[in-house]
C-alpha cells in the first residue's frame, strides 16, 4: 500500500481546478469589479444630469409665472442613489454682479447641488453644471444672452434666477423631491427702447466660474463683440467686460431682471 499511487491524479486535478477558480475570482475582483462599479457610477451620474435638466426646465416654467392647472410651483423628483442633494441659498462662494458705470445688480444667487463619487452636479443662476477634476462644464444654459441689434448696437440680456429659502439637504438611498416656488420678480434695468450703456461689466464668483467664462466667450465670439474676459483661479472669479463699438456713444441695450425662487429639498 505504501507504493500505491491510486487517488493521486484526482487530488492533483482537484487542486488544479480549485487554483484556476481562485485565480479567476481574483482577476474578476481586481479587474472586473472596479470597471463594473465605474460603469454603474457613470450611469447614475448621467441619470442625475438628466434629472437636473428636468429641474432646469421646471424652474424656467416657474420663472415664467403661474402654471395653468399647477400654480406657481413645481416638484422635481430625483434618485439620490447614495449621494447628497442640498439647497444653499447663501453659498460661501457665490456672487453675481452687473455694472454699467453704476451698480445694477449685486446678488448671491443660491445653488442646488448633488454630490456623488467625488463628482458634483449643480444648478446655479439658471444654468446646470458638472464638476470634473479638469474643470467645470455647463450642461444647460442660463437665461442670459448677447445678440446683435440694429447697426453696431448689441443687446445684453441678463435674467438672474436667485434661489432663496433656507438650507436643506437629504442623503442616502431612494428618491428626493425638490420643491421650487415663485417668490417675486424685479426689473433692475431695462434698455428695450434705446441703448443705455457704453460698457457692461459682469463679475461672477462661483465654484463654476470657468464654465461661466467659457459660456460668455462663446456668446461674445458668436457676434464679434468687443470684450475682455479675465479669470482669477485663486478667488474663483471671472470678469466679463463688454465695450461699445463707437467710443463715447451708448450702443448697448442692457436688460437686467431678477426672479426669486424659493427651493427646498426633502
Amino acid at each position: 500500500m505504501l507504493n500505491s499511487e491510486d487517488g493521486v491524479s484526482p487530488v492533483v486535478g482537484m487542486l488544479l481546478i480549485l487554483t484556476i477558480i481562485i485565480l479567476s475570482i481574483t482577476v474578476i475582483c481586481v479587474g472586473g469589479l472596479p470597471l463594473i462599479n465605474a460603469a454603474r457610477e457613470s450611469a447614475h451620474l448621467q441619470g442625475m444630469r438628466n434629472s437636473f435638466a428636468v429641474l432646469h426646465a421646471d424652474i424656467e416654467e416657474v420663472v415664467r409665472g403661474p402654471i395653468v392647472g399647477v400654480g406657481p410651483a413645481r416638484i422635481t423628483r430625483m434618485n439620490v442613489g447614495g449621494g447628497a442633494l442640498s439647497v444653499e441659498p447663501n453659498p460661501i462662494i457665490g456672487r453675481f454682479m452687473v455694472d454699467n458705470g453704476t451698480s445694477v445688480l449685486d446678488v448671491n444667487p443660491g445653488i442646488i447641488t448633488y454630490e456623488y463619487a467625488e463628482q458634483t452636479i449643480a444648478y446655479e443662476n439658471g444654468a446646470t453644471f458638472s464638476r470634473y477634476r479638469s474643470g467645470a462644464v455647463m450642461d444647460s444654459t442660463p437665461l442670459m444672452y448677447v445678440q446683435r441689434a440694429d447697426g453696431n448696437n448689441i443687446t445684453v440680456m441678463i435674467h438672474v434666477v436667485n434661489i432663496t429659502g433656507t438650507d436643506s439637504s437629504v442623503g442616502g438611498k431612494g428618491f428626493a423631491k425638490v420643491l421650487t416656488t415663485y417668490e417675486g420678480f424685479i426689473s433692475c434695468v431695462s434698455g428695450e427702447t434705446q441703448p443705455n450703456a457704453q460698457t457692461v461689466t459682469i463679475t461672477i464668483w462661483s465654484e463654476y466660474y470657468d464654465a461661466w467664462g467659457k459660456y460668455f466667450e462663446r456668446e461674445l465670439e458668436r457676434i464679434g463683440a468687443n470684450d475682455t474676459i479675465t479669470y482669477n483661479d485663486g478667488s474663483k472669479t471671472v470678469t466679463i467686460t463688454i465695450t461699445n463699438i463707437d467710443p463715447g456713444t451708448p450702443d448697448i441695450y442692457l436688460c437686467v431682471h431678477e426672479t426669486q425662487i424659493s427651493a427646498q429639498v426633502e
